[in-house]
């Protein structure tokens, strides 16, 4: 499994989250930003502007928890854990890239 996402990533048993440390469970992550697609050469100029949400999750569960804070509850940057997750470790022992 692979997030491409500049605030996250995926380890062994979970994730390393930007802000939030090495978190362990079902977890389902949410990360929004501008839409890439539209800000490229072959996109002379674009009359608006949009996002793009990537809902990811470590698990199935993870990833219908993370859906349903998108839609339920408007969640469009974070992190959202079944009950029984637990904080591995809050400092990142490398740099996400």
């Amino acid at each position: 499994m692979q997030a491409w996402q500049r605030n996250a990533r995926v380890e062994e048993g979970g994730f390393y989250i930007f802000g939030f440390g090495h978190l362990r469970g079902t977890l389902g992550y949410i990360e929004s930003d501008r839409n890439p697609f539209l800000h490229s050469a072959a996109v002379a100029s674009t009359p608006f502007e949009t996002e793009i949400v990537t809902i990811t999750g470590d698990t199935p569960e993870g990833v219908a928890l993370a859906a349903d804070a998108f839609l339920k509850q408007g969640l469009v940057n974070g992190v959202v854990a079944a009950s029984g997750w637990k904080r591995a470790a809050r400092r990142c022992s490398t740099t996400i890239r």
